[in-house]
């Protein structure tokens, strides 16, 4: 190839990148979700289910290192919230590996706090789940999963 062909090839694909990442063909979006719903709370132990995080897009990646964990009555008034919980064996997230879970038990402190509960009566009726991503990665940011249903076991 000549050189002219070949700038004229690197100026096209140049052009065709910068399309793609303005018009969000190759922006990445991450989204949480927490199953089963709802979870089944004992008081003062680990929390069952898993937490699944999946990408769309090429342009991020990175490690999930932490999490906080804000528990709601029926009102949405907050009752107890749980913060920098880590996250055992990190939730990893590249443009190959697009889906990453772990079990919520594997949350190191993530218990269900005494104060869902008045006496023998279950006060909780949902979670908001906040996972943040560690200080080494490319373009993420904080996960969010508000509105996670909550019943006594």
């Amino acid at each position: 190839m000549k050189r002219a062909n070949v700038l004229r090839l690197v100026a096209i694909l140049a052009v065709v990148v910068l399309a793609s990442m303005t018009t969000g063909c190759l922006k990445a979006t991450i989204v949480g979700k927490i199953e089963p719903q709802p979870l089944a709370l004992s008081k003062g132990e680990a929390l069952p289910g898993t937490l699944t995080l999946t990408m769309t897009g090429w342009l991020a990646g990175g490690a999930f290192e932490t999490m906080d964990v804000e528990f709601f009555d029926a009102q949405s008034v907050s009752l107890k919230k749980l913060t920098d919980l880590d996250i055992d064996g990190d939730l990893v997230l590249l443009p190959v590996v697009k889906t990453a879970s772990v079990e919520l038990s594997a949350v190191s402190g993530l218990v269900a706090p005494d104060e869902l509960w008045d006496g023998d009566d279950f006060v909780g009726a949902t979670a908001t789940f906040t996972v943040k991503p560690s200080g080494t990665n490319y373009k993420l940011t904080p996960v969010v999963i508000p509105g996670v249903r909550i019943t006594a076991d």
